[in-house]
């Protein structure tokens, strides 16, 4: 005698946003089949620093200038000092972002994107997981 499949739908993750159980995956308005997702990876995209570098360097370069041409003035240096700050904050800020590449069996693919990598990483989880038990 054959035993009847479970029905019941179980969920690997519900947060801000998504959710993805053992039968389907929801981001935000936008439903997904289990059965439909093909792949899903993650990467990361690192941030181009030379923005925030060339902000630092000519900040510097103000400072070495306003401390050797006049420096009662100090205007300069200020300058330099605020230009430089800038630069190393804008740098501070810079964190890589993590894409998650949800590509299903239509050939739609959806990235969902964040400097959380705990949260990136526990979609992926989440989605792997529930394909595996799909299986």
């Amino acid at each position: 005698m054959e035993e009847k499949a479970d029905e019941t739908e179980v969920s690997y993750y519900d947060q801000s946003g998504v959710r993805v159980t053992n039968k389907r995956l929801i981001i935000r308005n936008t439903t997904y089949a289990m059965a439909d997702i093909t792949s899903t990876s993650m990467t990361v995209e690192n941030p181009n620093l030379t923005g925030p570098v060339l902000f630092i360097v000519f900040g510097l370069l103000v400072i070495v200038m306003g401390l050797t041409e006049n420096p009662r003035s100090g205007v300069m240096t200020v300058i330099g000092v605020i230009v430089g700050g800038l630069g190393y904050f804008w740098l501070r800020g810079s964190k890589p972002v993590l894409n998650l590449r949800i590509a299903s069996a239509s050939g739609k693919s959806t990235r969902l994107k964040s400097v959380n990598e705990e949260w990136i990483a526990g979609i992926a989880r989440a989605i792997n997981e529930a394909r595996i038990r799909r299986a």
